[in-house]
């Protein structure tokens, strides 16, 4: 995997958009266009980086917040029903859309 893959894979798990991540690697304007192209097409290598990144970080942190909840903590409970609620939700208008 390239370099750029891996960091975008990152940039993913930050929620970073493509101006920052441009300028973060200082990007000329054109490859920085060609960056913000490949981060809307779903079929390119960038946007499965960045969506892996997004995707993982997701689940780690859902992951603790289960943990915490599990132990105990009323606010990672709490947090965590939210979090899946909304989930469950989105899941249903997607399945009924497609």
């Amino acid at each position: 995997m390239s370099d750029l893959l891996q960091k975008l894979q990152t940039y993913g798990a930050l929620a970073y958009n493509a101006e920052k991540i441009a300028s973060i690697e200082q990007l000329s304007d054109d490859d920085a266009q060609k960056l913000a192209r490949a981060l809307n097409d779903n079929k390119s290598p960038e946007y499965r980086a960045y969506k892996y990144g997004q995707d993982t970080a997701e689940h780690e942190l859902d992951t603790m917040l289960f943990e915490l909840a599990r132990q105990g903590d009323i606010k990672a409970f709490n947090e965590f029903t939210a979090k899946r609620n909304q989930r469950i939700k989105q899941n249903e208008k997607a399945s009924r859309r497609g």
